[in-house]
């Protein structure tokens, strides 16, 4: 069966990770009754999770056509291996089972299952802090995802998907501090900082004393407190100044001053799971106020009773925002 991820949608993607989780709970052989019943009641509650677990289970129909343990060993955590690393492996396996070329791992990577391969995550509308044993602490915004990796010579941070604010640690580590993005490496001095990574650029917001930025092409320059730069791999736009609320994440919300209407949904849809549709011609109104983005309902009904607009729910992960 092949099945290419790119063509897949949404919630086959979530399901299949979910799949991934069900598996190494059921093989834990903790509760085993209590977690029957609960993937049971997964399983029957929608078609996508019926069809992730029939892909698992012809995994390991295929698993079992190799030589030795190897087919028990894929699938079956070992006791000394931490569940979130079995779940990993899965659903590494998964993504051989369903196809996945070389053209669309990076697709897979940025999937919901592709977040849960990486060090830390957060799914979409989840906000987590991770601490660091340097001392140095991390926030993962909405749907994020980073790789760490801490050598003698270096702590470099690998932002693969998201939104992540960065405090460096104050103690006497003398290794050098990196973040990595799809378009640069930053290197901050003693600073509290975001990095944004979009398609084609990373967007740095800093907000005390300064990071030094260097792009592929040997290019180089400094971002100090109170601004934001974005650059690609190529070049770096003008420096602009911070606005409030830039870090209102943190706190689960939105503060936006007179952002087009557009604009605004498509950052609420970052909380929210699934796609939010925004007719174009909506840009022509403009929006202020704080918005919980954990609750994204109520910020969407929020907009129907500020402007002529309607909110059309196709489904929980299918939302279009048009004229009333």
């Amino acid at each position: 069966m092949k099945a290419a991820l790119a063509r897949l949608t949404p919630q086959q993607q979530k399901a299949l990770a979910d799949a991934a989780q069900w598996h190494v709970e059921l093989t834990a052989n903790t509760n085993i009754d209590k977690t029957q019943q609960a993937w049971q009641s997964w399983l029957s509650k929608q078609p996508e999770n019926h069809w992730a677990w029939q892909q698992l289970e012809k995994l390991q129909q295929q698993l079992k056509q190799l030589p030795g343990d190897v087919a028990f060993n894929s699938l079956t955590p070992d006791s000394e291996e931490h569940p979130s690393n079995t779940r990993r492996n899965v659903l590494k396996s998964i993504a051989g089972i369903v196809g996945i070329s070389s053209s669309s791992w990076l697709a897979w990577q940025y999937s919901p299952a592709g977040l849960m391969l990486a060090d830390h995550s957060t799914h979409t509308g989840e906000i987590r802090e991770v601490q660091l044993t340097d001392g140095s602490t991390i926030m993962l915004n909405s749907a994020s995802a980073i790789n760490v990796h801490f050598s003698e010579v270096e702590r470099r941070i690998n932002l693969q998907q998201g939104e992540i604010m960065i405090s460096t640690s104050s103690n006497s580590d003398i290794r050098p501090f990196y973040v990595q993005t799809h378009q640069g490496l930053l290197k901050p001095f003693g600073t509290r900082f975001s990095v944004q990574q979009q398609k084609d650029y990373t967007i740095l917001s800093v907000f005390e004393h300064q990071v030094k930025v260097s792009l592929p092409n040997k290019q180089q320059t400094i971002c100090r407190a109170g601004n934001k730069l974005i650059f690609s791999q190529t070049n770096f736009e003008p420096v602009t100044a911070l606005v409030e609320g830039e870090d209102a994440w943190l706190q689960k919300k939105l503060i936006i001053n007179d952002m087009s209407l557009d604009i605004f949904l498509n950052e609420l849809a970052r909380y929210r799971p699934g796609v939010i549709r925004v007719e174009p011609e909506l840009s022509k109104f403009h929006i202020s106020g704080t918005f919980d983005v954990g609750n994204t309902d109520q910020a969407l009904m929020a907009v129907t009773w500020l402007f002529p607009v309607a909110v059309t729910f196709r489904s929980r992960y299918w939302v279009t925002v048009h004229s009333a």
